[in-house]
């Protein structure tokens, strides 16, 4: 999927980069980079794709193979009471709400 899109539906759902870079836990240039398929993060990917209810693969089509180790952090993560939260925190106030 183009970068575009993938921006398009962000917006679509209520949803800016910040707030993603906010939740996952990393800056937004570093989401801005994953979205655009000049760096690569699994967390901030699916992070992403949860949040639009899209496959990875859909969003980037072979970039992200589905076997992979887990080394870092627990991807397991309680998304949907993340995504709700987004949702229900207006625009305004997400820029200095903490998730």
């Amino acid at each position: 999927m183009k970068p575009e899109q993938i921006k398009a539906l962000l917006k679509e759902q209520g949803a800016t980069q910040s707030d993603v870079a906010r939740v996952v836990g990393v800056s937004p240039a570093t989401v801005s980079g994953v979205i655009n398929g000049t760096s690569k993060s699994r967390m901030v990917a699916m992070t992403i794709a949860g949040f639009l209810k899209k496959d990875v693969d859909v969003l980037w089509p072979g970039k992200y193979p589905k076997v992979y180790r887990r080394n870092r952090r627990d991807v397991c993560v309680d998304l949907e009471r993340v995504f709700q939260a987004l949702k229900a925190t207006p625009a305004a106030a997400r820029a200095t709400a903490e998730v």
